[in-house]
């Protein structure tokens, strides 16, 4: 059996190839992979804590009970990793602050090893390229 390939099948399958390796070039490996958002628990001892998770600018974005898992952004602007602040309260109990960490997820490193250096941009523009805790646990100390 012989395939005919015609002027029109040629320029389909160019146009085809060219489509996918723009998209396959403009996409992080990170964002790919972990996307600009990420779930962080918050846990207390004693459990049924209030708490409230404030950004760097000092919005509040989340405020409820523990235990709790939320979806919070990795990003506060481009290249800008966000920071959270977690109070925690409960009566009976001294409140207690502690200070989410943020770090470079690891897969923005797999940009470099691939020569994805628009996908490092992609990676910082969505956030992906940083970690945030994935988890804070506190213990509550009597007042």
């Amino acid at each position: 059996m012989k395939i005919k390939i015609t002027k029109s099948l040629a320029h389909r399958v160019t146009v085809s190839a060219a489509a996918l390796s723009v998209a396959m070039f403009m996409i992080g490996c990170a964002t790919i992979v972990s996307g600009g958002k990420q779930e962080v628990a918050l846990k207390s001892k004693p459990s049924n804590a209030d708490v409230v998770v404030t950004n760097q600018k000092g919005e509040i974005v989340f405020r409820g009970k523990t235990p709790i898992t939320l979806t919070l952004p990795t990003s506060a602007g481009f290249a800008q990793p966000e920071d959270y602040t977690v109070q925690y309260s409960h009566s009976g109990f001294a409140p207690k602050t502690v200070h989410l960490g943020v770090g470079v997820n690891g897969w923005f490193f797999a940009n470099f090893i691939s020569w994805e250096f628009p996908g490092m941009i992609v990676d910082m523009a969505t956030g992906a390229a940083y970690k945030l805790q994935s988890e804070s646990d506190v213990s509550l100390g009597h007042e």
